[in-house]
């Protein structure tokens, strides 16, 4: 008879197991949308503002061509936001990588 409650016990003790995995694996589900989202919406709303800085620093470069400190000074704007860009690219990348298999 002991074996017998033990083993309805063991199958209660792995049912329950299934069933909270389960749970775990729906909350964790639920918590990568929100981050992919949240890096979606972020990279997104940083992008828009780069984008301008970077055509407008490329037409001042031209226009600035010949004068060296003012090129040094577009120069370096234009890293900036060239180190911002990466930096945007790889954010929304990692819920990407995170999620893959």
């Amino acid at each position: 008879m002991g074996g017998l409650v033990a083993a309805v016990r063991s199958r209660r003790s792995l049912a329950s197991a299934a069933r909270e995995s389960a749970k775990a694996r729906q909350e964790i589900e639920l918590l990568q949308g929100r981050l992919e989202r949240l890096t979606c919406r972020a990279s997104h709303d940083l992008r828009n503002p780069l984008t301008p800085i970077i055509v407008r620093g490329e037409m001042l470069r031209r226009l600035v061509r010949q004068h060296p400190e003012q090129l040094r000074q577009v120069e370096a704007i234009l890293r900036a936001a060239a180190r911002l860009s990466r930096l945007i690219e790889e954010m929304s990348a990692t819920p990407r990588q995170a999620l893959a298999p």
